[in-house]
């Protein structure tokens, strides 16, 4: 007779929105189980109420005097509040890299850093390569969302192109999912709102603008590496995992030859 699943609760960790259990299955096979839940909720027994969305577009986005608010699938704008990418730069790149090294780590030196991020958090990584390279070695962005605010980024990325060569020249990683600008029917879709993905698609220009911005970096002499890589048969969301894995071996491969 097979024996029933167990889950044991295990709390040790002291984050606060992340519970362990050690489960077993039918074959009374051990398992461990860790879930995890937006921060805001002090606790588990609270997964049952709803949430209110977490804002990160603030955190991720340059501050700017013009802004656009984004198109939602349905057309209409969706404004969000926005400009506080050099703040949050500044906590990243002073005070949690000051912490972690000096309270976590005290005894590790370290030679190379990196900074990845997708989406919004890419557009981010861009915005810190082009007004403050020295803050890291590597700038590995997965699809960012250079259309942001009529592209505001490339304003950016002109002045950076604008500036003498730096003693300091950090490596660039821009990829994307092939499917992001030339999307396929999905099953559950119908005409209209394909047609209405493949026009935001299309707007949107994730292959052709990661690719005009490689372009653009391989020939500036600010920078010491550059990497385009595009994943077939993925989407925004699906190419997460293989263009995180795929920086991060970059990164690495890399920095042993600094």
């Amino acid at each position: 007779m097979e024996a029933q699943p167990t889950f044991t609760r295990q709390d040790a960790c002291s984050i606060p929105n992340m519970s362990s259990w050690h489960g077993t299955n039918r074959q009374s096979e051990p398992y461990l189980i860790q879930i995890s839940w937006p921060l805001e909720w002090p606790k588990i027994e609270n997964l049952h109420e709803l949430s209110d969305p977490v804002d990160v577009i603030f955190d991720l986005t340059p501050p700017c005097d013009l802004y656009t608010a984004p198109r939602g699938p349905d057309g209409l704008p969706q404004p969000q509040s926005y400009g506080g990418a050099d703040l949050f730069l500044e906590f990243i790149s002073e005070d949690i890299h000051s912490f972690v090294f000096s309270k976590i780590f005290p005894n590790v030196s370290v030679h190379q850093s990196g900074i990845f991020g997708h989406s919004y958090g890419a557009l981010f990584v861009l915005h810190a390569l082009y007004k403050a390279p020295e803050s890291f070695d590597a700038y590995l962005a997965a699809s960012p969302s250079i259309w942001w605010n009529e592209e505001f980024i490339l304003q950016e990325e002109q002045k950076f192109h604008d500036r003498k060569e730096l003693y300091h020249k950090p490596i660039v990683w821009l990829s994307y999912g092939c499917l992001e600008q030339a999307p396929v029917r999905e099953s559950h879709e119908n005409e209209e709102q394909f047609l209405n993905r493949v026009h935001r698609s299309r707007e949107r220009r994730m292959a052709d603008n990661c690719d005009d911005m490689a372009l653009r970096l391989l020939e500036n002499k600010c920078v010491g590496s550059v990497k385009r890589r595009a994943y077939e048969d993925e989407y925004h969301g699906s190419v997460i995992a293989g263009a995180l894995s795929g920086a991060i071996g970059w990164f690495l491969e890399k920095s042993a030859h600094a």
